[in-house]
Formats: structure tokens, C-alpha cells, sequence
């Protein structure tokens, strides 16, 4: 029997660790600690105080803050109910986080105190904020409305446990509906017949920065408790107090995304900090350019896994393992490797036809976690998944004669020059080499003789300052001189999604704008 052959909803993960496990810790946030039984007593204790307010099976419960504690036992709690947790990103504008709130119709809304500047024309139900030496404190609406029995709601594995919004980058957020029985992903990575590194073992110690508020960190937050392994859950990212805390723990993994990765390796403390413990990094959500993930190796005395995912196939769904990551010469650092358990792969054309090997196409995927569909937006999710369970990932890729996967761009990202199709990411990856240049955008500008010319937007190096010329020849001795780009721009900051990707669409925009004053 396996842990799967037990498993019905996320509300279950906790409770059957509360016997040889009881009074090993599950997580740890700041200077609090829950074992296992004191994580699932809480979430029973919040869920039925949310029952005697009405809750009832599928409501909607949003929670808006950062990483802490009381979003872990939320979350929990929603799934005892049969409440779909609504996790809200606190990064967003007022009037962002009001279009979500307004799409999903939460029966509750529970904001952290501090954010309440974001929460604009929505009754919040309560605050509650997270103190190290008191623990959490729930408000007066909820507090002494619960006990720590266990709910009797019946959560059937085809029920949505979470609406996850997307990070709109090419719009309006549109709010994915995760299963219980997504998450049954999370257990299968951890069968006998998956390899160690793709699994979790029970003596892990996962730091976990990434937000909740993203599927990859749910991810990172949830595969753990699954399999009875201990989470360190910081409040947001902050390289320094990463590093410590690896030392301080003995974090055996973690994972960040590339830009998050970058920052640590050129912290001060990264060469002086004691990282011995750690056994596996994670990294993934936006392509890792080569200079980059080379001196990650050569610095991280531990397994490197890249990752493929989205939001919408419940995160991961592709991985290259520490093995492929082994020869810093090869070509293979550049794939993002091969399906993992559970998850097809196709690669087709603008026809829906499968490429050959080696030909760009679209990428689509279907398995255990590609999502319900799209919140309340049949048409997108028609668009989306096809009648065969194909998700369309909008991401151009490619499949080698070994079946390993190479992420090109974003279909819409594509630049179309002289005829030529052109991504961004190759030519962004040619240009990050350079030594003054920290962080780089390229996009697509019209252009009346070529159709599109290819800008780079680049931000410099601390006490760098930029050459155009040096970069523009840097990247025509790397890549080829159609790809190249024609022009450089130097400019402060880029701006980024919550998960960290650079959002191109708005680096276009400002391009734009500028070139038309």
C-alpha cells in the first residue's frame, strides 16, 4: 500500500503523519514550530469555526499576505471543508487585486494586517496577523468558534481545492482550477519506481521562499507534507536570511527562479556561508541563461533539477536531473529535460500536426495535473484544452532524437525579422554573458524594411556602465547576425511578474512609447 492508496484531498496529508510522526516538526516559520498533529489540529480548529460561518463545500475563502504560518493552516482548512482556497498576490495594485476578488466572489476575504491598503471596496470577513512569540491570532470573528475535531465534509477528488491566478502576462489574470485529484502529482513523485532525485524523502528540509501565492511555490510548500518532511516557509524573499537559514536548518533543498538564483551568487554571504547540507536546488518558471547556471554549478556543491511547468498544469510537468547537469560542456544544460511521472508531452505545428525532431512547434501537455479549466471562462479553457485533455502551454519548443525538451520562448514572443523566426530567449541568453550587463529583455519593434528589428533592453552590472556597441558585437560573435540585435537600451530596472519573469509585454510598451516621443 502506498501513501496514494490513502489519499483523497489535500486536507488528508497531515493527519495520517500524527502517529510514529506526531512530534516531528512539518513546518517552521520564523521562530514557530508545528509538528504534524499541531499542524492538522490547527486547520481543523480554523475550518470549523469557518463552517459555523456558513461556509459551505466549494465557497470560495481568499486570503491575501505574504508566506506565513496562518496561510499554511488556511489552506489545510479549506480542504477539510471543501473550500476552494483563493490564494491572492500581495505584489499587485489595489485595483489589480479588486479585479480578482471580483472574479472569484470569495465567501471570505481574510487580509493580513498591513495589506489592508490593498483590500479597496471588499469587506474583509477578519485580519489576522502572525507574532514569533504568540503565534496567530485570528481575530475576533473567528476566534473560539472552532474545535479540533475533524470536519465531516466529504472532498471527492474531482472537487477544485484551489483557484490559482494566473500571472497575466498576456492579460487579465484568469484563475486556474486546481483538483484535489491534481495534487495526486505531488504523491506519484514519490512511487518506487520514480528516481531519487525526482522524489522527496522524509528526512528532507525544504526552504521554501517562493510565494504561496504561485504555483511553483504551493509546489515546493506541498510535495513535502505529502511525504512527511519538514518545510522552512519564509515570508518573502531575502537572500541574506536564505542563506542563514540553510546553515541554521541544514536545508537539504530549496529552489528558486533564475533571476532569485543570480541574486544569491552575488551576495556577499554566498562565499562565506556554510551550504554544505544542501543536496538538491530547484530551479525553474523563466529560461536560465547558460553563464548563469554554469557558475551555479560550479559554486553549489549539490544536484541541480531544472524544471518546466505552468500554472495551469499544476507546476512541474517536465525535469532535467542532477545527472544531465554533470558536464558543463554540453548541450543538455540548455533542455529543460524530460516529462515527469504522470505527464505527456506533444510538440505540434500551426496545423496541430507533431513536429519532427528538432523542429520548433507549440508546445501541449496532458496528465494527472493539467487543470478543471479556467474559473467561470468556458471559452478560454475551449481555447486552452482541447477534447482530448491537450493543454496548450503557449510556449515554443523543441523534442532531440533522446527526447529531451528545449523551451525556445513564448509563441507570442516570437520576432519575426526578414522572414526569419526569431526568440527572445536565445538571443537574451547570447547577450547575459556580457560582463557589465546584470539582467536583459529583448523584444520586437515594427520596422518598415524588416517587419520587426530586434531591441535589447539591458540593465547594467552595479558600477558598470554600458557600451551598446561592445554589447551589439558581444552577441553577433555568439548567435546569428539575423538574431542579433539591431539596438541597445540601457535602463534601470526591467519589470517582473510576481514569480519573476520579466514581463516583455511591458518592456515592449515602454520601448514603444520612448520611440514614438
Amino acid at each position: 500500500m502506498t501513501l496514494l492508496d490513502n489519499y483523497c484531498g489535500l486536507g488528508d496529508i497531515v493527519r495520517p503523519k500524527c502517529g510514529a510522526e506526531r512530534n516531528k516538526a512539518a513546518l517552521i516559520f520564523e521562530t514557530q514550530t508545528y509538528d504534524y498533529c499541531a499542524l492538522d489540529r490547527n486547520a481543523s480548529i480554523i475550518a470549523n469555526a469557518l463552517a459555523r460561518r456558513g461556509v459551505e463545500t466549494g465557497a470560495r475563502i481568499a486570503v491575501l499576505s505574504q508566506n506565513n504560518a496562518a496561510v499554511v493552516i488556511l489552506l489545510l482548512a479549506c480542504a477539510k471543508l471543501g473550500a476552494i482556497f483563493v490564494p491572492l498576490n500581495w505584489r499587485l495594485s489595489a485595483g489589480e487585486v479588486a479585479w480578482i476578488v471580483d472574479d472569484a466572489e470569495p465567501a471570505v476575504l481574510l487580509v493580513e494586517a498591513g495589506l489592508e491598503h490593498l483590500n479597496v471596496g471588499h469587506t474583509a470577513l477578519t485580519t489576522f496577523t502572525f507574532s514569533d512569540t504568540m503565534g496567530i491570532d485570528w481575530g475576533g470573528v473567528l476566534k473560539g468558534l472552532g474545535d479540533d475535531t475533524e470536519p465531516d465534509r466529504h472532498v471527492g477528488l474531482e472537487d477544485v481545492a484551489m483557484l490559482v491566478y494566473t500571472s497575466g502576462t498576456t492579460g487579465r489574470p484568469k484563475g486556474a482550477m486546481l483538483t484535489h485529484g491534481n495534487f495526486r502529482k505531488h504523491c506519484g513523485l514519490d512511487g518506487p519506481h520514480i528516481p531519487d532525485w525526482m522524489g522527496i524523502s522524509r528526512d528532507e528540509i525544504c526552504l521554501v521562499a517562493l510565494p504561496l501565492f504561485h504555483v511553483g511555490g504551493l509546489e515546493m510548500l506541498l510535495r513535502p507534507l505529502f511525504t512527511g518532511a519538514t518545510v522552512v516557509l519564509h515570508r518573502s524573499f531575502d537572500v541574506g536570511a536564505i542563506l542563514r537559514d540553510i546553515a541554521r536548518h541544514n536545508v537539504t533543498m530549496t529552489g528558486l527562479v533564475p533571476t532569485a538564483l543570480q541574486m544569491l551568487l552575488e551576495h556577499p554571504e554566498s562565499r562565506t556561508s556554510d551550504l554544505s547540507s544542501l543536496r538538491k536546488f530547484l530551479y525553474g518558471a523563466a529560461p536560465i541563461p547558460a553563464p548563469l547556471l554554469k557558475e551555479a554549478l560550479t559554486r553549489l556543491s549539490c544536484g541541480f533539477v531544472g524544471t518546466y511547468g505552468m500554472t495551469e498544469a499544476n507546476s512541474v510537468c517536465v525535469m532535467l536531473s542532477p545527472e544531465d547537469h554533470r558536464d558543463l560542456s554540453a548541450s543538455r544544460l540548455a533542455s529543460t529535460g524530460k516529462p515527469t511521472f504522470g505527464a505527456e508531452i506533444r510538440i505540434v505545428d500551426t496545423e496541430n500536426r507533431d513536429c519532427d525532431v528538432g523542429a520548433t512547434g507549440e508546445i501541449l501537455v496532458r496528465g494527472v495535473g493539467v487543470m478543471k479549466g479556467y474559473w467561470r471562462n468556458p471559452d478560454a479553457t475551449a481555447e486552452t484544452i482541447d477534447t482530448d485533455g491537450w493543454l496548450r502551454s503557449g510556449d515554443a519548443g523543441y523534442r532531440d532524437a533522446d527526447g529531451f525538451i528545449y523551451i525556445c520562448d513564448r509563441v507570442k514572443d516570437m520576432i519575426c525579422s526578414g522572414g526569419e523566426n526569431i526568440y527572445p530567449a536565445e538571443v537574451e541568453s547570447a547577450v547575459f554573458g556580457h560582463p557589465d550587463v546584470a539582467e536583459v529583455a529583448v523584444v520586437g519593434l515594427p520596422d518598415d524594411r524588416w517587419g520587426e528589428s530586434v531591441l535589447a533592453v539591458v540593465v547594467p552590472r552595479v558600477g558598470a556602465t554600458i557600451d551598446p556597441a561592445g554589447v551589439l558585437a558581444w552577441a553577433r560573435e555568439r548567435i546569428a547576425s539575423y538574431k542579433a540585435p539591431r539596438a541597445v537600451r540601457v535602463v534601470d530596472a526591467l519589470p517582473k511578474s510576481a514569480a519573476g519573469k520579466i514581463l516583455r509585454r511591458e518592456v515592449r510598451a515602454a520601448a514603444l512609447a520612448e520611440s514614438k516621443a
